[in-house]
């Protein structure tokens, strides 16, 4: 197990909430384009919440 620094761990908490922080964003998003109908907001929601998270973690960790 390798020691990270307290820099280190700032860093990677940081950037693991923005990833959130942007998902939830796109996700509300998302529900408020497709939100004429209860279940359309849910499920634009969690398209666009899971969309965001899979691309900026693939833009931001690769493969």
């Amino acid at each position: 197990m390798s020691k990270k620094t307290v820099v280190e761990f700032i860093e990677e908490w940081q950037t693991g909430f923005f990833i959130m922080l942007s998902s939830l964003i796109a996700g509300s998003i998302g529900g408020f384009l497709f939100g004429q109908v209860e279940l359309n907001t849910i499920v634009g929601f969690g398209v666009g919440f899971l969309l965001m998270f899979l691309s900026a973690s693939y833009v931001l960790y690769g493969r």
